[in-house]
């Protein structure tokens, strides 16, 4: 029976993931596509490039049996108030469209990246 990724709990999520019936390769181009496929300007950016490496590393770190922890290839949005290493931090506004690229990451943005979610 096919998973319905809409509506699985972190919990389920990794169940999945430990189970080998999802991992976070699928899980991430399934959400790039539903992001990619809402209305214009509800994501400032996708970050495709990242979120595919970083579920490309989580994959294979439960292929080996050595997730980082619970949310080892979790998708995650943020909200374009948290500096995202590369991209304009506009805090949805258009004063801050020209806004240089952030340097790094959030403390919170890198805090999740080191747990292995997928941004």
């Amino acid at each position: 029976m096919p998973i319905s990724l809409e509506s699985l709990t972190l919990r389920e999520l990794h169940a999945a993931y430990r189970e080998a019936r999802l991992d976070p390769v699928t899980v991430a181009q399934h959400c790039l596509a539903l992001a990619g496929a809402t209305e214009p300007g509800l994501f400032t950016c996708l970050l495709e490039e990242r979120a595919l490496a970083e579920a490309q590393a989580s994959r294979a770190r439960w292929q080996a049996g050595q997730p980082l922890g619970p949310l080892d290839g979790v998708p995650v949005v943020w909200k374009d108030l948290f500096d995202v290493a590369g991209t304009p931090t506009t805090a949805a506004s258009a004063l801050r469209r020209n806004a240089p690229p952030a340097g790094q990451d959030a403390a919170t943005v890198a805090a999740l990246a080191a747990a292995g979610a997928v941004s």
